[in-house]
């Protein structure tokens, strides 16, 4: 499964060298979440859903994905800016989300805030 980003920019506010794509504005971040997951219950998928359109409803996301493999998680989430994250790390929905991880969904998980400054893509024609 490949995962592609596309921002939500006009294609003149970039800068193309060959195969490169240098975004042309600041403040693209992606949100990188990486776990261990426990018991995936069926709460944990209607949780799941529910957070990812609160996100992208309430607090400006982007785009969300995720893939899981055996016992390993990834998901990542594309914001414009690191307010609009740091107030959807502070929902108290979402943190009952992340209190119930710690004690149900995960036995391990990692967090990284990234900005993204450089894409590139190959599409065959």
């Amino acid at each position: 499964m490949v995962l592609e980003y596309r921002p939500r920019e006009k294609p003149d506010a970039r800068e193309r060298e060959g195969d490169v794509v240098r975004c042309g504005r600041r403040g693209m971040y992606a949100v990188i979440f990486r776990a261990g997951t426990g018991r995936l219950d069926r709460r944990y998928a209607e949780m799941a859903a529910h957070l990812r359109q609160l996100a992208r409803e309430r607090y400006g996301c982007l785009e969300f994905v995720s893939v899981t493999e055996g016992r390993r998680e990834i998901a990542i989430s594309y914001w414009e800016d690191l307010a609009q994250i740091e107030r959807w790390r502070n929902d108290a929905e979402h943190q009952v989300a992340q209190a119930l991880g710690r004690t149900t969904w995960y036995r391990e998980y990692q967090v990284q805030v990234v900005e993204i400054i450089r894409e590139y893509r190959y599409q065959e024609h």
